[in-house]
């Protein structure tokens, strides 16, 4: 059962009283009130102030609604993260699993999978109107919104169509779900990560995914790590240039169609153009690569690049750092 203390904590009970769950203490100077509104978020509020001092939103399970921020922000004078959590196991325990999905604020605007600190799967960053690792995602039924400021950053969707109930759940098996309600009931419309595509790093540092096989980012200029690991399907070595780079003779060539590298060691910079930034990442040594994508501008790599995956159509051109001799 739920109960709600005089101060504003919601605590969910057992049938003998044992606190199961509580939303912390929330200091209410009034008269606290507990409503489920019609978007399907329970609220806690102060009558007397007319503050919100808790909902549901704060604090997800496995499911986004429409219009509920996923991110991290300031709320209630603190930073707040809010990220999904999957249930345990069977999908019907709803104690947390083992995954969680979120905004990642370490990322340049990635959605991340993570199992404990392992990284299970990531968006790509955002674009302005799509992750780059989404070359078929458009915004004909579904809007998707990123925010950002000096308060923090949230990606929250809304239906184009509000007569067509959405939900997004992630699953005990690590899987993002996005469905959709008709008469027949909720239908599944897509899910990440799907059957092509490949585990985080799969094809090690400079390697790239492509057609269900790895292989160099830069196929002339860059050869397996541990060639006999290749021939034995022991990918996660990754490659390395033909000839190492040197203070002269440096160049960049253009990998087209790519899910652009994890951003972990990625640094943006909107204010930047396409020359300007191939001029920034050329003068810094350890700039490995760089990217210009609508909503970021300049992106640029520093150290090794990993986790890359080659489109057919779609992706974005990655600019990789190479010496001019050829080598063998």
């Amino acid at each position: 059962m739920l109960y709600l203390s005089p101060d504003g904590t919601l605590f969910l009970r057992n049938s003998i009283g044992q606190d199961l769950w509580s939303t912390g203490s929330q200091f209410s100077r009034g008269d606290p009130q507990a409503c489920l509104l019609d978007s399907g978020h329970l609220v806690v509020n102060d009558t007397k102030t007319g503050k919100i001092l808790w909902q549901s939103s704060y604090q997800l399970s496995d499911t986004l609604l429409p219009h509920t921020p996923l991110g991290y922000m300031k709320l209630l004078d603190s930073m707040f993260e809010i990220q999904l959590s999957s249930w345990n196991i069977t999908d019907v325990d709803p104690f947390p699993g083992q995954y969680v999905r979120k905004l990642d604020p370490f990322r340049r605007y990635e959605l991340v999978t993570f199992r404990g600190s392992d990284v299970i799967y990531r968006t790509g960053p955002w674009d302005g109107n799509r992750w780059n690792g989404f070359p078929e995602m458009t915004q004909d039924l579904v809007r998707f919104v990123v925010s950002a400021s000096e308060s923090g950053a949230y990606y929250w969707y809304e239906p184009l169509d509000p007569s067509v109930l959405w939900r997004l759940v992630l699953k005990s098996n690590g899987t993002t779900y996005r469905y959709y309600k008709n008469d027949s009931g909720w239908v599944e419309y897509w899910k990440a990560p799907d059957d092509s595509t490949p585990s985080y790093a799969a094809c090690g540092p400079y390697g790239i995914y492509s057609d269900g096989n790895c292989k160099c980012c830069v196929e002339d200029l860059f050869h397996p790590k541990y060639r006999k690991d290749w021939k034995n399907r022991i990918f996660s070595g990754g490659c390395e240039r033909n000839v190492p780079l040197n203070d002269v003779d440096q160049g960049f060539v253009a990998v087209s169609n790519v899910k652009l590298p994890d951003t972990i060691n990625a640094v943006s910079d909107g204010k930047k153009s396409i020359s300007e930034c191939e001029s920034w990442c050329q003068k810094n040594s350890s700039c490995m690569a760089y990217a210009f994508i609508g909503w970021q501008g300049c992106l640029a790599w520093f150290g090794d690049i990993i986790d890359m995956q080659e489109f057919l159509d779609g992706g974005d051109d990655l600019h990789v750092r190479v010496s001019s001799k050829r080598g063998v």
